[in-house]
């Protein structure tokens, strides 16, 4: 029901800000090569590790591991239903991958890493997400992509809601989200859409404002 509610509100949102809108405006066009591929094919092992800061992050770092293992078991269920093409039925397996997280700290050889906290990024991250850190809420970077096994690596970050680094919230927004753990949930939904090769489209979980309107008290 809360979902719902949120699908509405974002649609009406979306209204707004197009009747607001001015100025030039691309609608696309680029050629994006392999930018937008999925990092992993069907029936591969995917290693992950995970770095919390509990300086920056109201969640422990126990719940933070569960919300991660929802998030892909819901990808792992979408990709499961088959898709109706003119008339035939198509598996999609895109997500029938199996997920390995790594024992103890990041090895830096991992083929996703979640970060979870402005102190769990390394510096070159920091450098990547630059001095408007603040204003992500959540990101998915892919670092390499090997265009002979179509392959990727990278990182997902989801800034942390206490502390001297946390995500910048307006009057609007809720001050402490992952004290929630179904917006968790919802975040790093929205962020592992991205790994999975789906980009910011239309007004669901992937919305570009999804993530805005995720923390929002309204």
């Amino acid at each position: 029901m809360i979902f719902k509610h949120l699908l509405v509100l974002l649609a009406f949102l979306l209204v707004l800000s197009s009747a607001k809108a001015g100025g030039w405006i691309s609608s696309g066009g680029e050629n994006f090569h392999d930018g937008k591929n999925p990092w992993f094919l069907k029936n591969e092992h995917v290693r992950y590790c995970l770095v919390h800061s509990a300086q920056d992050f109201s969640m422990n770092e126990s719940d933070v591991e569960s919300s991660v293992e929802r998030a892909i078991q819901y990808w792992q269920k979408e990709f499961s239903k088959p898709i109706n093409h003119f008339g035939k039925k198509i598996n999609f397996d895109l997500g029938n991958n199996k997920f390995l997280k790594t024992k103890g700290a990041c090895q830096g050889d991992e083929d996703l890493r979640l970060l979870f906290g402005y102190s769990a990024l390394a510096s070159n991250e920091k450098s990547f997400l630059g001095k408007d850190y603040k204003n992500y809420l959540g990101v998915t970077v892919r670092t390499d992509y090997d265009t002979v096994w179509l392959k990727g690596k990278g990182f997902i970050y989801i800034a942390g809601d206490i502390g001297e680094h946390q995500y910048e919230a307006k009057e609007d927004m809720i001050k402490k989200a992952w004290e929630h753990k179904e917006l968790l949930d919802w975040a790093l939904i929205h962020e592992l859409g991205h790994v999975f090769g789906i980009a910011h489209m239309g007004n669901s979980i992937m919305s570009e404002i999804f993530m805005d309107l995720l923390i929002s008290k309204y």
